[in-house]
């Protein structure tokens, strides 16, 4: 692509670039991350992913949905555009207690809500970051929800599914990136329906 539009780029760090940026894992994590911040109110609710199969290796899970990546060159610079959607569910930690998983409980998801903030959410991974134990309760929360997401014991549904894209345009040649988190309520996977979405950059 680069040869035909006259473009000089380095193959293997349009690769590498794009390597970077193609970790489910990783994306979910940081989506998660905001998305617990905008919607778990006072502790009373708990975002998680659906369990698919990047989370668990077991028969009959479902896969996520498949990663779209556009590159192009527009103004002499190579560009690119990663899609990525993920699948979460917004539950009712009482509904979670009753199911006895000593989780939400035994880690004091209420006390863990109230230190987390978003200073803790943009420098988790900042060693000079001033508020450590807000910090240090983000990552606690991460811990916790990926614990419920393993576990096979959450057999209820969702108080409420949400749908989480994640997309990035990335200019190669400057090397400047803007990535952006849409927030929807699905009508097709909610009873009722809530089509309105919600936009938070990150």
């Amino acid at each position: 692509m680069c040869d035909m539009e006259g473009v000089a780029a380095d193959p293997m760090a349009l690769y590498g670039g794009l390597l970077n940026r193609l970790s489910r894992t990783v994306c979910e994590r940081d989506a998660l991350q905001i998305a617990t911040n905008y919607l778990c109110g006072k502790g009373e609710l708990v975002p998680l992913p659906l369990q698919r199969g990047h989370h668990v290796n077991e028969e009959g899970v479902k896969y996520p949905e498949p990663v779209d990546v556009d590159l192009y060159v527009e103004g002499g610079n190579v560009h690119s555009k990663v899609s990525m959607k993920h699948e979460l569910g917004l539950y009712k930690r009482l509904d979670l207690d009753l199911l006895n998983l000593n989780v939400t409980q035994g880690y004091r998801w209420n006390e863990l809500v109230e230190a987390n903030n978003p200073l803790a959410l943009e420098e988790l991974n900042s060693p000079s970051a001033s508020n450590k134990k807000a910090i240090a309760s983000a990552a606690e929360m991460r811990r916790v929800q990926y614990e419920l997401v393993k576990s096979d014991e959450i057999k209820v549904k969702p108080w409420v599914f949400v749908d989480a894209e994640v997309v990035e345009m990335i200019n190669f040649g400057s090397g400047k990136s803007v990535r952006t988190l849409h927030l929807s309520v699905p009508e097709a996977k909610n009873s009722g329906g809530y089509s309105k979405g919600i936009t938070k950059s990150t």
